[in-house]
């Protein structure tokens, strides 16, 4: 783009839901805990193990926007898209293993006794972009790049990060 004098530029608003006033809603699928037995590890151990690399990297906390990663990290289970098994969600993963899940809550059971909740923060669905900008100022943060939208990575851009972006897998 640069080559053409062109850029992308972060919006506050989605233009496509500014002119697509009647578009279905979000789904809202329930969301349910996937068993330890099927899971095979906990989602507390998972975390750990996300912290860690994180340490190892250098990075302060990873962007995941995947909906099949946080499945599998969160040992969760929803029905958004048909034929999958995953719930819309992102994550924050901070290397003291801590999770903030921007999920809609109307998604989650009332019995949450299933869900791993200790560590897990839920926060606002729609919460993902404000608080990546908070927090990224001064961070190392990882992204990837093949798979995260672009408005994560430019917020994380915008903050000043001392690094972004990975795909290392």
């Amino acid at each position: 783009m640069s080559r053409t004098g062109g850029e992308l530029v972060l919006l506050e608003t989605d233009l496509i839901d500014a002119i697509w006033p009647d578009q279905p809603p979000a789904p809202l699928a329930p969301i349910q805990a996937f068993p330890l037995r099927w899971a095979g590890e906990a989602s507390a151990s998972k975390r750990g193990r996300i912290g860690a690399r994180l340490e190892q990297a250098g990075a302060d906390f990873l962007v995941e926007t995947q909906p099949d990663n946080i499945a599998w990290l969160l040992n969760i289970r929803g029905g958004d898209i048909a034929h999958t098994p995953i719930a819309h969600s992102a994550a924050i993963v901070g290397r003291d293993g801590r999770v903030d899940w921007f999920v809609d809550e109307r998604k989650l059971p009332n019995d949450r006794s299933g869900i791993e909740t200790e560590g897990l923060v839920i926060q606002p669905a729609n919460g993902l972009i404000a608080t990546v900008r908070e927090r990224a100022a001064d961070k190392t943060v990882l992204v990837d790049p093949g798979f995260a939208p672009v408005a994560v990575r430019l917020a994380v851009e915008a903050a000043g990060v001392r690094r972004c972006c990975s795909s290392a897998r």
